[in-house]
């Protein structure tokens, strides 16, 4: 079991006066997270990986929408990587002596309202014990060395075990090798290596070769078969020791996520090879590069579940609202050495592996992201610019119907009629991952273009006709352009011990998604919100 990092609980007197059942209740479960690490490590022996894959999967999030703005001009199609930073919580002691660590890591915090009801309880405890396992795979992956930067200068540690275990090495040069090694980032795919000056005519140095020898096999790859040759995409996944800043009393673990293409087992790379269009990702058409992303994604649960068993609900939900904090851009550093170390990585790490084929074929036409980006503006424009009611109405039909339509799982039905009601729009749920699989097969939503917001009425009538879906819809959406009034949220919590649950969207959460075109982030985000309500 690893060793728990620091628990810490806000709100909790510090003196000992009578309990009541909140503070009972928070103690307790502070008592209770060692039990419940230690039973999810005994279902997940493999955790430190399944770890890999939750950070992986969210940093190529990441990937893609920097890619997608264009804003960063050195995140490209041709330079497909971005290091990012992974933020974590950490104390500092100021009277440490100079050469020791000042630092302390912190899992997190539970709060007297995280006890405010078992639902919120739960969910509190799910996301301490992610964080928890990132914070302690990471620091395994990267041998719990760091790095304090202090002024100018950085400030080098490592774990006491780490250090007995290079000491206890009796060949000097072995013992040199391991020292270094401690502070090497944990490369799978390709990594970050420092071959020093490079001259004509001379090998790479030995501790180079070292850190090539040490990047281990992509986590995740695609075999694909194009014109006959075969070749793999690959993904790129580095994470480097932990940087504390004394100054801003920060810490982060800088994690660099990427892609490549290389030649698959037996395949010969010439010269011809090199130049052909498939070889880089420039070369691709627009359609099959935006097709990579949801592939990838599926490999990683596919991959996730065969690890072990699948988390619950609130767990799930952590997963993502945890590893969401991935938005920081880092500097970094020498670009063409970055890319020259990617391209003799992937050179030289060509391991066998089991997940899907893809067969990429040649297309031609706009960008489907920035073509749907512009549909979006324009309906939400035709939104803004309706002067009629039913005009209002159809126009936020329209918008929300193509928004639900981005959505690979979901099919939608525009006005449907029954025998007794009349539905705005009829989505049916095909999800087989994420936590929308676990909804039922039909999400209903209602739109609302009125001049004032709406109220528990609206809120009641949506949920009347949820009921009337024999049991197969526990999913809704109210969208009222102008917003709500207070008396949504007295009705959401009213409810919050059914399971049925109406997602409340508003415009101003609505032009926002539409000027990315990711709704279905906005979807995730929102139901986790109404979830803890």
């Amino acid at each position: 079991m690893c060793n728990p990092n620091t628990l810490a609980s806000n709100g909790v007197p510090s003196r000992n006066p009578p309990c009541d059942d909140t503070e009972v209740q928070l103690r307790r479960s502070l008592d209770l997270f060692p039990q419940i690490l230690e039973g999810w490590e005994k279902q997940h022996p493999e955790w430190r990986v399944e770890v890999l894959l939750w950070i992986l999967d969210r940093t190529l999030h990441s990937l893609r929408a920097f890619l997608e703005d264009g804003s960063e001009h050195e995140i490209t199609w041709e330079n497909p990587y971005v290091e990012l930073r992974l933020p974590v919580e950490c104390t500092w002691e100021d009277n440490t002596p100079m050469d020791a660590p000042r630092f302390q890591l912190q899992t997190g915090h539970l709060t007297r309202e995280d006890m405010a009801t078992p639902a919120k309880t739960s969910a509190a405890m799910s996301r301490l014990l992610v964080r928890h396992l990132e914070i302690a795979a990471l620091q395994d992956w990267t041998n719990h060395s760091a790095f304090e930067k202090c002024g100018d200068g950085f400030l080098a540690s490592t774990s006491t075990e780490a250090l007995d275990a290079a000491n206890a090495i009796s060949d000097p040069a072995e013992q040199e090798k391991a020292y270094r090694a401690l502070f090497w980032p944990r490369s799978f795919g390709a990594g970050t290596i420092d071959y020093g000056t490079m001259e004509e005519g001379k090998t790479i140095s030995l501790e180079a070769a070292e850190q090539l020898a040490a990047i281990e096999p992509p986590l995740i790859f695609l075999p694909l078969d194009i014109n006959g040759h075969k070749v793999r995409l690959i993904t790129i996944l580095e994470i480097k020791p932990l940087i504390a800043d004394a100054e801003t009393k920060t810490a982060y673990f800088p994690i660099v996520v990427g892609l490549a293409i290389q030649a698959d087992i037996g395949e010969e790379v010439t010269e011809e090879w090199l130049g052909q269009p498939w070889a880089s990702f420039t070369g691709w058409d627009a359609l099959d590069r935006n097709e990579i992303w949801e592939i990838l994604h599926h490999c990683i649960n596919k991959t996730l579940r065969a690890l072990g068993p699948e988390p619950k609900p609130e767990m799930a939900e952590a997963i993502l609202a945890v590893n969401a904090e991935f938005k920081v851009v880092a500097p970094k550093g020498d670009e063409a050495a970055m890319q020259s170390a990617i391209a003799n990585a992937i050179t030289n790490i060509q391991q066998s592996g089991e997940l899907i084929k893809l067969t990429v074929e040649r297309h031609t036409g706009t960008p489907p992201n920035c073509a749907h980006r512009e549909r979006l503006i324009k309906l939400v424009k035709q939104v803004d610019e309706a002067e009629s009611n039913e005009m209002k109405g159809k126009s936020l039909e329209a918008l929300m119907a193509a928004l639900f339509a981005s959505v690979p799982s979901f099919n939608v039905f525009e006005r449907v009629v029954t025998e007794s009601e009349e539905i705005d729009l009829w989505i049916t749920n095909n999800a087989e991952c994420g936590p929308l699989r676990r909804e039922g097969d039909v999400i209903l939503a209602e739109c609302k273009n009125w001049a004032g917001k709406c109220g528990k009425n609206e809120f009641n009538s949506l949920l009347l006709k949820m009921m009337n879906r024999s049991h197969r819809c526990t999913l809704g959406f109210l969208v009222s352009w102008n917003g709500f009034a207070e008396t949504i949220t007295k009705e959401m919590l009213r409810g919050s011990r059914d399971e049925l649950l109406i997602i409340p969207l508003d415009g101003n959460k609505l032009r926002e998604c539409c000027a990315t075109g990711d709704f279905l982030t906005l979807m995730i985000k929102s139901r986790e919100s109404a979830l803890m309500i």
